[in-house]
């Protein structure tokens, strides 16, 4: 029996062990991806069980640092920056501990990356990885079925329209820039597994072709979405999966995007008179930016406090004189309002939230992720497409302060840290073409 036999009959074997409950609480966060808030609850509290049993159990677990990565060191630095904005502004903030509760997303990921038995005994089993990748995509396909049905058919069929946005598929959700932003790591993921097929092969127990209708059915999802960021994200992933991998991949991806965006421009949305992928003004987004990099200026060190920005952002439009930008239509009436919401750029979003501390501890993370992902190389050509599109989607979008995306990063980053982990014990994929 060899050393990967051996522990996946381990981990059977205990099944009201600590690696039960985590294993259980990482198949809840891969249905989560596309079913919600409820899933991601219970994903969290089964984690915490487990984290709590690893470090109360006989072989006592103990907390290793020095197995931490750079970005796990500036995840826990934006963290920690998260919590000093709120402890600085805890009375000017609305609900500063429901602030904090947030940060749980980020910190059972960190827990779980500091107990290292409990860390090698993630995704150990292939029939285990296989039941999370099959959660993963009943989720997604039935999430852009039931969106598709609201979005096309939702005059028949009134009970789907719970699901639907205006003009938008949206999938369970029913917020359009949730669904579309976390669409695009699937959409990604996928394409990696089409152009990688031994990778997929040494991971998971399920037949290469089922990739394809999955990708179909997530590209579709993708386009009717009409997110902006959200294809901005996927083009830029998928133009470096193709560059890693061959020039000849290079141009089908060129070829692809040409013939897509021919058809996108022909497409109008909503029957107005300019196609939305191709729209550049967006006020209410210009609008956001200016008042969170003046937020920043305000208060430079610790910021408005965690998560705060949209809580304070009208008051703050109307200290600094920032002209409405929300144009509504009532009755044949035009007129604009100020729109009240998160600062629609991550970056921004973390120094006007979380001040100079947050920011830099922000960029620290997402750069040094990124260089990870380059770094180990045999998987580079998976991951580093997916952190592009973090960083370039997060641009248009605050998707590392949305709960539902929020999780998905962390889940995302977690796999990668697994991943480079088995390359370091020399335990690795089947590796992945890059260019010489």
């Amino acid at each position: 029996m060899d050393a990967t036999a051996k522990e996946e009959h381990g981990f059977k074997a205990k099944v009201s062990s600590p690696e039960a409950w985590i294993a259980l609480g990482l198949a809840s966060l891969f249905f989560a991806i596309f079913c919600g808030n409820a899933f991601i609850a219970v994903g969290h509290g089964a984690i915490v069980v487990g984290l709590l049993m690893g470090l109360f159990r006989r072989s006592h677990e103990r907390l290793d640092w020095s197995g931490l990565r750079p970005s796990s060191w500036w995840l826990i630095a934006f963290v920690l920056a998260a919590v000093i904005s709120v402890a600085v502004n805890w009375g000017s903030m609305l609900s500063p501990d429901g602030a904090l509760k947030k940060l749980r997303h980020f910190v059972v990921f960190i827990l779980l990356l500091l107990l290292p038995n409990l860390r090698k005994s993630a995704f150990v089993s292939m029939k285990y990885r296989s039941a999370c990748i099959l959660l993963w995509w009943v989720g997604l396909v039935a999430s852009v079925i039931v969106g598709g049905i609201s979005f096309f058919f939702g005059e028949k069929f009134p009970l789907f329209n719970s699901f639907g946005h205006e003009g938008r598929l949206s999938g369970f959700y029913g917020q359009v820039m949730t669904f579309a932003y976390i669409l695009q790591f699937s959409v990604l993921a996928l394409a990696a597994f089409v152009v990688y097929p031994g990778v997929f092969r040494k991971l998971i127990r399920l037949p290469w072709w089922s990739v394809f209708p999955v990708g179909l059915i997530a590209a579709w999802g993708q386009y009717f979405a009409y997110s902006r960021g959200a294809i901005l994200g996927v083009a830029v992933g998928l133009l470096a999966m193709a560059l890693m991998h061959s020039k000849r991949l290079t141009l089908v991806v060129l070829l692809v995007g040409v013939l897509a965006g021919g058809y996108a421009y022909k497409d109008s949305w909503a029957g107005g008179d300019t196609p939305l992928y191709f729209r550049v003004s967006d006020p209410v987004r210009t609008n956001q930016w200016k008042t969170a990099m003046l937020a920043f200026i305000d208060n430079p060190v610790f910021g408005l406090g965690y998560k705060d920005f949209e809580v304070k952002c009208l008051e703050l439009k109307e200290k600094f004189q920032i002209e409405p930008a929300y144009l509504i239509i009532e009755d044949g009436v035009s007129r604009y309002e100020y729109f009240k919401g998160h600062a629609h750029n991550n970056w921004l979003e973390a120094l006007a939230s979380t001040g100079a501390l947050g920011g830099i501890a922000f960029a620290g993370f997402c750069l040094s992720w990124l260089r990870e992902a380059w770094q180990y190389r045999r998987t580079a050509g998976i991951f580093v497409p997916l952190v592009l599109a973090f960083i370039v989607s997060g641009c248009f979008e605050n998707t590392f302060y949305d709960s539902e995306v929020m999780s998905c990063i962390m889940l995302i980053y977690f796999c990668s840290q697994i991943a480079f982990d088995r390359q370091s014990q020399g335990r690795e994929p089947e590796p992945v073409k890059l260019p010489t």
